[in-house]
């Protein structure tokens, strides 16, 4: 059916890459691999050590994500040590593993509906504008429609960009990874710095910067010390004051988000591992000024995406000096 050719067509068109494609899964496959959905992801990863393990063991591989749920996804072997190295695990060293920094994009093919019906459950390294442009060269976009879950969406407003936060209504963790508010999240207290915020920082003469206290638009405050955070910036934004922290690291000095998804993952590990750091700031990301290619430019939701989980959904709107 057409379901079949859906599937046939997006897996010739984007892999080996990151697209994983959730189907109707077959009678014959382990019940877990579909968590009770009836459903599993599939995916041929771009990696070649990866393509040579699924060669080597001639069967199709079930690879769950190599981390602590809920915690920051792994880019390396030394990530996945510091997560499961207690575990009666293997781990297969293939140096730096992430050409495109964040995870596959997971796409449903929604067989109800003789696969005209996607179902587009995490934004990732497949930007969706990609996927609009392969219905179109197939002839598929008047007839076919990409949605997202049914979701109850929250108002917030960073300064940079208005953005709908998106609380889940109905679960859908079980049917695709990344769903759940806190994912994707450090050890460590965090929070997003909202444009407002930064762009209250960025008027502010003095580049001394001791303690503040953070606010969210809903009312949680907290107060931080400069001395005790660690800053993951994007373009400068809060470079003026990178002395006052602990420590610093910027995502992409030119903001170009392509280098901010690649890195993202590898900088928040190193976040946590800052010796004495009680809080992460995370720059947010101002879409009018990203120095970026088409390419990038598609990649911000995805990248937005993750900088809010890792936060939690804490995002800073308001502002309080306190020195």
């Amino acid at each position: 059916g057409h379901t079949k050719e859906v599937f046939i067509y997006l897996a010739e068109k984007f892999w080996p890459g990151p697209l994983t494609l959730v189907v109707k899964a077959a009678e014959n496959l382990p019940h877990e691999l579909g968590a009770g959905t009836g459903y599993v992801g599939v995916r041929c990863p771009a990696l070649q050590v990866a393509r040579d393990l699924i060669n080597v063991a001639k069967v199709p591989v079930a690879a769950p994500s190599a981390n602590r749920f809920g915690h920051v996804s792994p880019t390396n072997a030394q990530h996945v040590f510091k997560d499961l190295g207690d575990k009666n695990v293997t781990i297969i060293d293939g140096g730096e593993c992430c050409q495109v920094g964040i995870e596959s994009t997971v796409l449903k093919i929604d067989d109800t509906k003789d696969g005209k019906h996607l179902i587009l459950y995490r934004k990732g390294g497949i930007p969706e504008t990609s996927l609009l442009q392969a219905l179109q060269e197939k002839g598929w976009r008047d007839e076919m429609v990409i949605t997202t879950p049914e979701r109850k969406q929250r108002q917030h407003n960073t300064g940079n960009l208005s953005c709908k936060i998106e609380t889940e209504v109905r679960a859908v963790g079980d049917a695709a990874p990344g769903q759940e508010l806190t994912h994707y999240a450090p050890d460590v207290n965090t929070w997003l710095i909202g444009g407002s915020v930064l762009n209250m920082l960025n008027d502010r003469k003095e580049s001394s910067l001791s303690s503040f206290v953070l606010k969210t638009l809903e009312g949680e405050a907290e107060e931080i010390k400069a001395s005790s955070s660690v800053v993951i910036d994007f373009k400068k934004s809060l470079a003026k004051f990178r002395d006052n922290f602990s420590a610093y690291r910027d995502l992409s000095e030119s903001g170009d988000v392509a280098e901010a998804a690649a890195n993202i993952f590898a900088v928040l590990r190193w976040s946590e591992s800052v010796a004495g750091a009680k809080t992460v700031l995370i720059a947010d990301i101002n879409p009018s000024s990203c120095s970026t290619t088409l390419y990038g430019r598609e990649h911000i939701p995805a990248v937005s995406d993750r900088m809010y989980r890792a936060a939690s959904g804490k995002v800073a709107g308001k502002l309080i000096i306190k020195d």
